[in-house]
């Protein structure tokens, strides 16, 4: 396996991370490791820059960075990391943007709020006050809630992701009336048991993994990939060795050619470790 492996797609939050957001140093070693035979790691995450930078300085990657890159926010913007150009990027369609608008207010006295993201920003839409958990997840992505209304909201031409987050409970039954023709307009993914997430239409992990190993000259067979949500769903299909992290959920088995140990155990280490040492 060492000989075909070329490039590692890592998701961050659940894979590399553990529940209390920090690398375990056997998976700074295993990476390290990696990139010292010329194997290229690339972040794979849902989150936006913010939220990423401080874990990148702590991965060895070349001191330039000029050909090492980052796939956020799902897969909407890829990032090259020297300069943090954007080297792809989709934005979500006005026409999902607007049925989102106008489909939230029904259940924001509920406790669902509407979230928006363009490269550095967390819109919270409408008049409602934030939430605990629009709160912590701020905190997560190390950026600052701007509130706007719904109004000036339509009014942004570069929106590349939006999610809707609220408890569980309420979340599935949102989930269960949201409007068929919102997955027309947009890919619709339950990210987290608190989140769904909508993105530009067809774009996902897996879509810009794809795009980007296509730029590399690396073909899906010479790429293992690891990741523990749904969110990861494309990206585990798309490559040669997909791998589902211990705590991931059931839904990874039907594309997942192995299971590793859990994010607090360093599993993404032991999965490097086994498969390509």
């Amino acid at each position: 396996m060492a000989n075909n492996i070329k490039l590692i797609a890592i998701d961050l939050d659940g894979t590399l991370l553990t529940d209390d957001k920090t690398i375990p140093q056997a998976n700074i070693a295993a990476i390290e490791e990696a990139m010292a035979q010329d194997i290229k790691v690339v972040i794979c995450t849902g989150r936006t820059w913010p939220g990423v930078e401080r874990f990148v300085e702590h991965l060895p990657f070349p001191h330039s960075k000029d050909e090492e890159y980052l796939i956020s926010q799902n897969g909407a913007v890829t990032y090259r990391l020297s300069d943090l150009k954007m080297m792809q990027e989709y934005t979500l369609a006005s026409s999902a943007i607007q049925q989102l608008v106008d489909f939230i207010p029904t259940y924001e006295t509920e406790g669902a709020r509407l979230l928006a993201f363009d490269h550095d920003k967390m819109y919270l839409i409408g008049g409602q006050e934030s939430t605990d958990l629009v709160i912590e997840d701020a905190k997560t992505l190390a950026t600052e809630i701007t509130h706007i209304s719904f109004e000036e909201f339509v009014k942004i031409k570069r929106i590349y992701k939006m999610m809707i987050m609220s408890e569980q409970t309420l979340l599935d039954k949102i989930q269960s009336e949201l409007p068929e023709s919102l997955a027309s307009n947009s890919s619709v993914v339950r990210s987290q048991p608190i989140i769904i997430e909508f993105l530009p239409k067809d774009i996902n992990k897996g879509v810009a993994l794809k795009a980007l190993s296509n730029q590399l000259n690396i073909s899906a067979d010479n790429i293992m990939a690891l990741g523990d949500q749904l969110n990861d769903f494309e990206m585990l299909e798309y490559v040669g060795l997909g791998v589902k992290m211990g705590n991931g959920v059931d839904g990874l088995d039907a594309v997942v050619d192995a299971t590793t140990a859990t994010n607090n155990e360093a599993g993404v280490a032991q999965a490097i470790n086994k498969y390509i040492f």
